[in-house]
């Protein structure tokens, strides 16, 4: 009697929990860095002629697996920080974050202790930004002064990601990592370099 292959997958995991993981190279990270949101023209024009586009401390977590040397697969979220800037009289706020899930690929090279990749998927990022008048300016006609008003809006689309990074491993379990990330957007590309630690189990 033949078995299909996720019941013998299952039944090892029980039996041997450690010896799967080493076998899929399971990893979780953490990190954070220099993260740029941008907002112009913004989600429903907020940002528009303003040029908004400011940097933060952004951070990021993540859960991996490796099964085989060169290709593996991770889910990631991303928070690229809550930026500000006051300019023309307005302050203009706004925020991107969100999961996403990549496709690695490794690079192959002849030094054990070091790691170079690149990355490729989709992720679901929420921007949100909001302008706000600072001051007491009257607007008897937005028609002709359209970005007079104070506004808020929100989006949250399936966004096209991609990244490159490299890893250095410190022990057996335990490497830094520093990794560049970026989504395109149409209020503008979100990007985080950061610095993380990676835990393999």
């Amino acid at each position: 009697m033949r078995f299909p292959g996720w019941i013998l997958l299952a039944a090892f995991v029980v039996v041997d929990p450690a010896g799967a993981s080493d076998m899929l190279g399971i990893y979780a990270g953490a990190g954070a860095g220099r993260a740029q949101v941008r907002a112009d023209p913004g989600p429903e024009g907020i940002g528009a002629g303003l040029g908004f586009g400011e940097q933060d401390t952004g951070w990021t977590a993540s859960l991996g697996i490796r099964p085989i040397p060169f290709f593996g697969a991770e889910v990631q979220y991303f928070d690229f920080g809550h930026p500000s800037r006051t300019t023309s009289g307005y302050r203009i706020d706004a925020q991107a974050r969100g999961p996403a899930l990549f496709a690695l690929g490794y690079l192959p090279l002849p030094i054990s202790r070091l790691e170079l990749y690149a990355k490729a998927g989709v992720g679901s990022l929420h921007v949100t930004a909001s302008r706000r008048t600072l001051l007491p300016v009257f607007c008897p006609a937005t028609f002709i002064f359209p970005n007079c008003a104070d506004a808020h809006a929100g989006v949250t689309n399936a966004r096209f990601g991609w990244g490159a990074g490299a890893r250095l491993k410190v022990s057996s379990s335990l490497a830094a990592q520093v990794e560049y990330a970026r989504f395109s957007a149409p209020t503008g590309d979100p990007e985080l370099l950061s610095l993380s630690l990676i835990w393999a189990f």
